[in-house]
């Protein structure tokens, strides 16, 4: 068995996190990567949101961009997502494209992602796909109340998507909640394992950590 922090080989274990738009599955993600590098004493866990993967619609004026339905899967490039888990996969640095949520368009810049031990995806339709679904070793799905969804959703897109209230409001109606009951909630039956968002983030990780299909995770890593 290999210390923790030492890898001689590269076998990408994907832990996939799909919710609703607020149900707090990118602060699970963000705490459970730091959990994980802190556990290895290295940088063994790579995230990706699903977010960055929206089809580029910059041919389209703003207005035009402003009125698409962003919650329906066929707004993700998720071919492009999976191209790039397959490649991550096997060793194979990828420029993950970057999306901004104020011009609902891609951005010129990309981030480069290096392969590692772990990878986190998380996004509301990350079981949607059934490639990228089967790819995934561990699935998790946030399952939260939607007043709570709504009301982080408010907080986040005024304070960092330069939203108006009403904006988003409407939107939650017209989109979001149908694509949520259509498209995301029905992927709950896949999930290894659904977590309550309501719960402390704290809670959360210690549920995550202790479960038997994370122990194994873990320890296929240290066996190798």
């Amino acid at each position: 068995m290999l210390a923790r922090g030492c890898h001689n080989r590269l076998l990408t274990k994907i832990i996939t996190i799909a919710g609703a738009s607020g149900s707090g599955k990118t602060t699970l993600a963000h705490q459970l990567q730091k959990w994980l590098n802190r556990y290895f004493s290295a940088e063994v866990c790579g995230l990706i949101s699903e977010d960055h993967y929206f089809n580029d619609f910059s041919d389209l004026s703003f207005d035009e961009r402003s009125v698409l339905n962003f919650d329906h899967p066929s707004a993700l490039d998720h071919n492009l997502l999976f191209e790039q888990l397959s490649q991550l996969k096997n060793g194979q640095p990828v420029e993950i494209p970057q999306y901004c949520f104020k011009t609902h368009s891609r951005k010129e810049e990309v981030e480069k992602k290096q392969p590692m031990p772990f990878l986190i995806l998380e996004g509301i339709h990350t079981f949607h796909h059934e490639k990228i679904k089967n790819f995934s070793n561990f699935k998790i799905f946030v399952d939260t109340d939607g007043d709570l969804c709504l009301a982080r959703r408010i907080a986040r897109d005024i304070n960092e998507r330069a939203r108006t209230l009403e904006s988003v409001i409407t939107q939650y109606f017209a989109t979001v909640k149908p694509m949520y009951e259509k498209y995301t909630l029905p992927q709950l039956i896949h999930a290894d394992m659904v977590l309550d968002g309501s719960e402390e983030i704290g809670a959360l990780i210690n549920k995550v950590i202790s479960s038997a299909k994370f122990q194994q995770l873990i320890a296929s890593e240290n066996a190798e």
